[in-house]
């Protein structure tokens, strides 16, 4: 949260700049800064990413695949299958994987927010210029 307060201080400033060189390293630094903060979001998507994978390629990691793979390499007694089989509708009914503020984090929405970062920074940044050359106007 510091480093998006930062470089949106820094973003905003780089308006103020007159002299290129000065704005483009801090619209630079703004972007590395926010870029980073969103990129921060990444272990917690792949920690959602394990939890609701069904992959056998991920059966080491994931939640739902061992438990799916578990069900058909593993003798169990009627009661253990019972307990089993209500763990798998646990699984498929509930929302697994790491939540924010009631968003669950995953490798799409971290993308999704950089994309957004990437078309509106640049706009939000004309938008700042172009007030700043009717102000010195």
């Amino acid at each position: 949260a510091r480093n998006c307060a930062l470089a949106a201080i820094l973003l905003a400033c780089g308006a103020v700049m007159t002299m290129p060189l000065v704005k483009v390293v801090v619209w630079s630094g703004g972007a590395i800064l926010m870029g980073r903060a969103v990129w921060t979001l990444r272990e917690p998507a792949d920690i959602t990413t394990r939890c609701v994978s069904t992959s056998a390629r991920d059966n080491g990691r994931a939640i739902r695949a061992a438990v799916s793979t578990m069900t058909c390499h593993t003798r169990m007694s009627e009661s253990e299958e019972v307990a089993h089989l209500r763990f798998l509708q646990y699984l498929n009914n509930t929302t697994i994987g790491v939540e924010l503020f009631g968003v669950v984090v995953t490798p799409a929405l971290v993308i999704r927010i950089l994309v957004g970062m990437g078309t509106n920074i640049p706009i939000a940044i004309g938008i700042l210029e172009s007030l700043m050359k009717e102000n010195r106007s």
